[in-house]
């Protein structure tokens, strides 16, 4: 076995000498006219500030149902194979083919709603992308941000005590919106989808205080997507020189009145420094609020890691075109071609491989010089090793941001010759010299 392993990889390694070609291209469609979109390496990711707000609700975000769907440039919907191009993140197919033409993917984490609790809602987009004949395109990464309104309305100590059992108030987005209620018990975020041209949340207080039935409304005007807004309701005295909308109950000079307070944020603001942002007990007429609730935040530090700064492209090429990917995203071994492609906008420190197979075991590797997991970037004392193989090491990946070819077509095809069924695993981790890391795992099935 041992022999036969170190024999095959070197007679794989010394073809790839003779068929590597600079001018790499994804094998895709073959039909005129048409072109392929990829979703191998495709990835649907939540901005870190929306992430926040899961967070912050004990949640995690799952993308796998986002829904995903293909427009062409003028945002129309578009077919393929004769059905709509719209699935959930976690069951689009491989590859889609398309008629030539520009076209945009659309991503959403779910059909929004006009109000909801607890339920934010993420919209993202590709840029426009063009497919050109018999050329396949890859999707990379789509990210979603925060395209909701979120809100939450609060009561004082004081206004709580006031209060009677069927007091509330009512929250809409636009005139004709749908509400969502708050009672003095209720803890929850709703949250808002507003309409163009609709922008405005009308909150509603209606019910008793000190036996005395009283409404009074509040119209918060120019209200942004992205935003979130505290809506805080307490007593003050009366005072015949307020607004009317502020809802004297009993006149002036010895009445009681409501007072508004409406903290606007965007999803990265602090609504108030210290607290917790649900607690209803914490309000500007019993603690000392910041002058700015929202102060300005410093500039990017360049040396923070970022998202997005590196990809991976695939070339799994078959006679037939390109291998099926199975519900759980296996790839079987069917073809001799498995290219992988790297491209990193800051300068690569590390791209280290991890392999984990049944049939190319530790002791295996290492009876022909491999470990289960090296780096291509720092390959110390493999590099001879792995060199012979046809991988790219040392200087030809550490430091780079052009595209490297990392050529696995020795490795995959040798894996068919295990058990029938095993699963081959081959995680890759980039990372930059600015500390931004890719993982990938790559499965195939003998």
């Amino acid at each position: 076995m041992k022999t036969s392993i170190y024999s095959l990889l070197v007679a794989l390694a010394s073809a790839l000498t003779f068929s590597a070609c600079d001018n790499w291209e994804p094998e895709g469609a073959s039909s005129s006219n048409t072109g392929d979109i990829s979703s191998a390496n495709m990835n649907v990711a939540v901005n870190e500030a929306a992430n926040a707000i899961s967070r912050a609700e004990g949640k995690n975000i799952d993308t796998s149902n986002f829904i995903v769907t293909i427009t062409d440039k003028n945002n129309k919907e578009v077919s393929y194979n004769g059905n709509k191009c719209k699935w959930t993140y976690g069951s689009m197919p491989e590859i889609i083919t398309l008629p030539i033409g520009q076209y945009y993917v659309n991503v959403i984490s779910h059909n929004p709603e006009p109000a909801a609790w607890e339920t934010p809602y993420y919209e993202g987009a590709s840029e426009l992308f063009t497919v050109e004949n018999n050329k396949v395109n890859y999707i990379g990464t789509v990210t979603c941000n925060f395209s909701a309104v979120k809100v939450e309305v609060r009561f004082s100590e004081e206004f709580i005590k006031a209060m009677d059992a069927t007091s509330k108030v009512d929250v809409k987005a636009g005139a004709a919106g749908t509400s969502l209620s708050w009672s003095s018990t209720e803890k929850r975020i709703g949250y808002f989808c507003i309409e163009p041209g609709n922008n405005t949340l009308v909150a509603e207080f209606s019910g008793k205080l000190r036996g005395t039935e009283t409404s009074a409304i509040k119209e918060i005007t120019d209200v942004k997507a992205g935003n979130y807004y505290v809506i805080n309701f307490s007593l003050k005295a009366g005072d015949p020189t307020l607004p009317p909308e502020y809802g004297d109950i009993t006149g002036a000079n010895g009445g009681i009145s409501i007072d508004y307070d409406v903290v606007e944020s965007d999803i990265t603001g602090t609504v108030k420094p210290g607290t917790d942002p649900s607690d209803p007990d914490k309000h500007p007429d019993t603690e000392e609020w910041p002058d700015n609730p929202n102060p300005p935040v410093d500039p990017e530090d360049p040396d923070q890691p970022k998202d997005d700064t590196i990809s991976i492209k695939y070339n799994f090429g078959e006679n037939n075109g390109q291998p099926g990917f199975d519900p759980e995203g296996i790839i079987s071994i069917t073809g001799n071609t498995y290219i992988l492609k790297f491209q990193s906008q800051e300068p690569i420190e590390n791209l280290k491989v991890k392999i984990e197979s049944p049939f190319l075991t530790a002791d295996e590797l290492a009876s022909i010089g491999l470990t289960q997991e090296f780096d291509l970037a720092n390959p110390g004392d493999l590099e001879d090793t792995l060199k012979s193989i046809n991988f790219p090491t040392g200087t030809d990946v550490k430091g780079h941001t052009d595209e490297i070819i990392f050529d696995l077509s020795g490795f995959i095809p040798l894996l068919s010759a295990g058990d029938a069924g095993d699963i081959h695993t081959f995680t890759i981790t980039i990372e930059d010299n600015k500390g931004n890391v890719m993982i990938k795992d790559l499965k195939f099935r003998s």
